[in-house]
């Protein structure tokens, strides 16, 4: 047996997640699941050379960081299901890539707002400023499931190294 399968904690004193934390980790392996395939169809846009009202540069930005989210958040929330510690390291790289892509949406805010009519700007804003909203509390709620999967997992690896 390797040092890293002696390492792991037996079957037996893996506990497993509270039912909040398992359907945090869920709801956002789908999520990131559906970040993959909006990101394969701005690929194939892009290929066929339409950007809609962006400039390439920040279509290929939007897309790498939908791609960032997807590969990160699908590692991440599948290895942390299965009580991998690195897990919790790759589902934090994609909230990185989540806070990026917010980042990126308050840059082309303007130049969205600009291109609309004086009245269809007040239901962009409405919209603009529901959706960051939601994005956010989602995020720091599963901010919140991150932190308890890696609670259980050090005490469960302290049990297995002093058990």
């Amino acid at each position: 047996m390797n040092a890293a399968l002696a390492s792991l904690p037996p079957a037996a004193t893996v506990r497993p997640y509270p039912a909040l934390v398992r359907a945090g980790l869920s709801v956002d392996l789908a999520l990131s699941a559906v970040m993959g395939v909006l990101a394969l169809a701005a690929t194939v846009q892009m290929l066929n050379g339409r950007f809609g009202d962006y400039s390439p540069a920040q279509a290929l930005t939007g897309t790498l960081i939908q791609y960032g989210i997807a590969s990160f958040g699908i590692a991440g929330n599948i290895l942390l299901l299965r009580h991998r510690r690195s897990g919790f390291w790759l589902a934090c790289i994609a909230l990185g890539f989540v806070c990026a892509g917010i980042a990126l949406t308050f840059t082309l805010l303007p130049q969205v707002v600009e291109s609309l009519e004086a009245e269809r700007r007040m239901a962009m804003l409405f919209g603009f400023v529901a959706t960051l909203v939601g994005r956010w509390l989602f995020n720091l709620g599963y901010a919140f499931v991150l932190r308890a999967a890696w609670r259980q997992l050090s005490g469960a690896q302290e049990v297995a190294a002093h058990g």
